[in-house]
């Protein structure tokens, strides 16, 4: 009996973008101008994480990737292998 061997690898690999350099009370009094209860950079920047799954967010990231072309992309990482078989075609 013939069968076919066959493997499937997953990669992983990050991209950075560097955006605009913003302030970062003034981006967030834009954006967000209801919640301004922010102490310092640390409370702010824990505020814009919380918030960052917003779609709203994600639109204005997207524009400010349109300023720049500087992308750095890490070496892919080998993060899974897979084995498999099948029975060929003609054999099925």
């Amino acid at each position: 009996m013939k069968i076919q061997l066959g493997m499937t690898k997953e990669w992983t690999t990050i991209e950075r973008r560097k955006l605009k350099v913003v302030d970062l009370r003034e981006f967030l009094m834009q954006h967000y101008p209801r919640d301004h209860g922010w102490a310092d950079e640390k409370e702010a920047l824990v505020f814009l994480q919380d918030h960052l799954q917003t779609e709203y967010l994600h639109s204005v990231l997207k524009a400010m990737k349109d300023d720049t072309n500087e992308v750095t992309r890490e070496a892919p990482e080998l993060t899974h292998k897979k084995f498999w078989f099948e029975l060929p075609e003609d054999r099925k």
